[in-house]
């Protein structure tokens, strides 16, 4: 992660920046807040506010593919989420790219290229959703998807 787009929620950034810096230090107590542009914000949204969504089936599909071997359904879920967890804190730590990472890993079994459309086509889906949301369009929104 780019250290420079870190923000210190330590700083007045209303005195620095103006008014419309006033949520960091409130966007803090969810980890490290980024500087974004205001034409960044619904990508931004839409990436943080449902990437949690695509990550959960994801967990639950490597337990449910390790719960096969018989493995408690409990130990493979807090095995499956802490493998989340490492590989996010892995990317975050060492700021290496996941597709420098995953190289160090000699077996790779998941066809990344379906992986990629399939997350691509959910992102899009939730910039759209979150583009209509801010121009107040939610109910167009509601019948149209």
């Amino acid at each position: 992660m780019r250290s420079d787009k870190l923000v210190n929620p330590n700083y007045d950034f209303n005195q620095i920046l103006g008014a419309h810096w006033s949520s960091v230090p409130t966007l803090s107590v969810f980890g490290k807040a980024i500087r974004i542009n205001e034409e960044e914000m619904n990508a931004a949204t839409a990436l943080t506010a449902v990437g949690p969504t695509y990550i959960f089936p994801v967990i639950n599909a490597l337990a449910a593919a390790a719960q096969f071997r018989h493995i408690d359904r409990n130990d493979v879920l807090i095995m499956a989420a802490r493998t989340v967890v490492g590989v996010a804190e892995l990317v975050h730590e060492t700021g290496c790219k996941p597709e420098e990472l995953k190289l160090m890993i000699g077996t790779r079994t998941l066809n990344e290229e379906q992986a990629e459309v399939l997350f691509t086509t959910a992102f899009k889906q939730a910039l759209r959703m979150a583009c209509c949301i801010c121009q107040g369009k939610c109910i167009y929104l509601a019948v149209r998807i």
